[in-house]
Parts: structure tokens; C-alpha cells; sequence
């Protein structure tokens, strides 16, 4: 057999072992939800950077290494734009190394439908190469939704891969879920955050955080997801164009996963 078909298959054992689910499985880097455990879709953020109305144009890189293993390390490069109406993220992102390798590109655009109400959608393609297999490829819809109800509350709903999506030469499925979300904000420094998601096939998954702004320029989080358990805390550094973030994740069998992201926005 050869070396490489090897070093592959035991790649993907490590995959399933780690992951215990299939390719694309794991959310795009991003250390902001990150420091809430994966929670935050009510906050209005694709990627980490703020959707809405604003009418900044950012740059963002994004890093993570989860659970230590450089092997699976994901990388990823956006840029959010306004265009007439519209809020527009497009997105490029790589995962794994030369044995087992995800890769992503993404666009999503949002508008505002009504006062208070928000939509948006996106179109990604992504490829899928183990060495010594076939390459796969598909094209994943996702659809979201965002409410805010008065000044406090915000609502959410995300709908992945309602068109059930097929990587060419594998029969695996890429995910498809739906998850609510709903944010509240006690007071202007605090928010907390409220995620409930279910994918096709697997158990409901849970996630709560807070996050709160200690100082002018310093944003701090945490959060839990509670099946399996893992838990999140991360900060975010404001200064000036730049916006800096890190995140920590802990799961109880398999250990740290850091994130890192660095933002620069233009008016």
C-alpha cells in the first residue's frame, strides 16, 4: 500500500476520533463565538465580523489549531463590504494539511427586510482531498434571520444545507441543521447569548455564553456547550482600524483548541 493512502486513512481516523462526524462538520474559524462556546448567532456576526447595517469595509484573518493537533489546523481569510442596501462577507478558508485537506469559499449577503428584521443567504463551495482518494466537491445554500425586538432582545434563525447538499464521489451528505438563537442585553455592557441547534441525525446541541465590555477598548467572554461539554472564554482588543481576538476552548476528553483573528477596518 501506498505511503501515502496510509498516512490518509490514519488522518482520517484521527479525524472521526476527534470530530466524530463527517467532513465540514466543524464551523468556520472564528475566535469571537469561539470565546462563547459556539454561541452568538443572535449577535448579527458571520465569521466574527458584525453584519447589519454598518457601512465599514473590514479585512479579517483567522487561525485555530483544535485540540493541539497541528494536522487539523483551519485558516481563514474574509472581507465584509457594504454594497447599495446590502451587507456583503466573502470568505476563503483552508483546513488540514497535505494528507486531508477542507477548503471553502464562501459568499453572504444580508438586508434588511423590514424595520427591525433581517435576512440574508449564502452560496459556498467546497472541496474535499485525501491523498490517494477522490477529490469531492459541492455547493451548500444557508439561510438566516435576525429579529430585534425592542432594545434588548435580539432573535435568530440559521438554516445550513436546506437543499441537502452531496460531495461528488462520497455519498456522505454535508450538514444540514437548524439552530435559534436569541441574545439580551441587561444593561450596555453585558450580553448574554443563547444557542440551540439541531442537525440531522445528531442530538440537540446547547450553547450559552456572556460577554461583556470591562474597559473602552476590551471586550471579554464565556460560554458552555453542553453536549458533548466544552466549554469557552476569549477576549476581543479594540484599538483604533485594529481589532484583535483570542479564544480558548476546552473539551474534558480532548483538550485546548486556540483561535486567534485579527481585524482591520476602513470607513
Amino acid at each position: 500500500m501506498k505511503p501515502g493512502i496510509v498516512k490518509a486513512a490514519c488522518c482520517a481516523v484521527l479525524l472521526c476520533a476527534v470530530w466524530a462526524q463527517g467532513a465540514f462538520e466543524r464551523p468556520a474559524v472564528d475566535p469571537v463565538t469561539g470565546g462563547l462556546a459556539g454561541a452568538g448567532l443572535a449577535l448579527g456576526r458571520l465569521h466574527g465580523l458584525a453584519t447589519g447595517h454598518s457601512e465599514a469595509i473590514v479585512a479579517g484573518l483567522r487561525w485555530e489549531q483544535p485540540y493541539g493537533i497541528p494536522e487539523l489546523a483551519g485558516r481563514t481569510l474574509l472581507v465584509g463590504f457594504p454594497v447599495s442596501k446590502y451587507r456583503g462577507l466573502a470568505s476563503v478558508q483552508d483546513r488540514g494539511d497535505e494528507a486531508y485537506r477542507e477548503q471553502s469559499v464562501a459568499l453572504h449577503c444580508e438586508r434588511a427586510i423590514q424595520p427591525g428584521l433581517d435576512g440574508s443567504i449564502g452560496l459556498s463551495w467546497h472541496r474535499l482531498t485525501i491523498d490517494g482518494l477522490p477529490t469531492g466537491n459541492a455547493v451548500e445554500l444557508d439561510l438566516q434571520a435576525r429579529k430585534q425586538v425592542g432594545d434588548d432582545v435580539r432573535f435568530a434563525m440559521a438554516w445550513r444545507n436546506p437543499l441537502r447538499a452531496r460531495l461528488s464521489n462520497y455519498e456522505d451528505r454535508l450538514p444540514e441543521s437548524l439552530t435559534l438563537g436569541a441574545a439580551f442585553s441587561p444593561d450596555r455592557a453585558t450580553t448574554l447569548v443563547l444557542d440551540v441547534e439541531q442537525e440531522a441525525g445528531w442530538p440537540i446541541d446547547v450553547r450559552g455564553g456572556i460577554e461583556m465590555q470591562v474597559l473602552k477598548s476590551l471586550l471579554v467572554r464565556a460560554g458552555t456547550r453542553f453536549d458533548p461539554v466544552e466549554y469557552g472564554a476569549g477576549f476581543t482588543v479594540r484599538q483604533s482600524k485594529l481589532r484583535f481576538h483570542y479564544a480558548l476552548n476546552w473539551h474534558r476528553d480532548l483538550g485546548a483548541t486556540h483561535a486567534l483573528g485579527l481585524d482591520l477596518q476602513w470607513r
